[in-house]
């Protein structure tokens, strides 16, 4: 995988991005990361095997997943949410930012909408951008890296084929195009990934065990 430089990041032209009513809800998470959707889009489009650092990678799409999920609840800057492909709804952007700082810290000062008091939420939603300093703590409350391998494939996928994975579909899907950098060796000949945990430990899964994560994935 060719994990990218996260100093090369282009940040965006907030007189350009500032200025728009809505953008889709991914657009939306990369510009709270300040950083430039289209030159996200063209480095994806240019070099398949493209990626953020794992570290970086990992808390974006943690908070995209935040985002699709309350996205159901209706928080008031949702527009336009397809049930097939949330991450490519459209939302109101300045309405997004007065949400998104009651729920992640070190937003933008450019984002739309950030410096805009917003209704507080209820103690213990309030998720905070930064590192757990207890390793044991983590292991036990962050979401294993295959969960969030899978999480992100899932997305991935239907934004790249248009229809929803199977099991099969999925395994060879994140074996090859892993967004979060969980995945660490795909071995063809035993069929099994081997990712890493939340403890920085590795753990291998065969595609017979993955089945069952995927269905009770898909149930949730």
């Amino acid at each position: 995988m060719n994990k990218h430089n996260d100093a090369d990041i282009l940040t965006p032209d907030w007189s350009y991005w500032g200025s728009l009513k809505t953008t889709t809800l991914f657009q939306a998470v990369l510009l709270s990361f300040d950083i430039c959707p289209d030159w996200f889009a063209n480095a994806a489009a240019k070099d398949p095997s493209f990626r953020l650092s794992a570290e970086l990678s990992d808390e974006l799409f943690k908070f995209l997943r935040i985002c699709e999920n309350r996205a159901v609840e209706f928080d008031g800057w949702l527009a336009i949410m397809p049930e097939e492909n949330r991450s490519k709804g459209k939302v109101d952007l300045a309405t997004f930012g007065t949400w998104a700082r009651t729920v992640w810290n070190d937003l933008p000062r450019e984002l739309p909408g950030r410096d805009v008091e917003a209704e507080p939420v209820a103690k213990g939603v309030q998720l905070k951008r930064q590192k757990i300093p207890n390793t044991e703590q983590a292991s036990r409350t962050r979401t294993d890296g295959l969960s969030l391998a899978m999480q992100a494939g899932i997305v991935a996928y239907r934004e790249k084929h248009r229809a929803e994975p199977s099991a099969r579909a999925l395994f060879d899907f994140i074996a090859n195009h892993d967004e979060t950098n969980n995945i660490e060796e795909f071995d063809a000949d035993k069929d099994k990934l081997t990712w890493r945990r939340a403890d920085g430990g590795l753990s291998d899964t065969t595609f017979k065990s993955f089945q069952g994560r995927f269905t009770n994935l898909i149930r949730k």
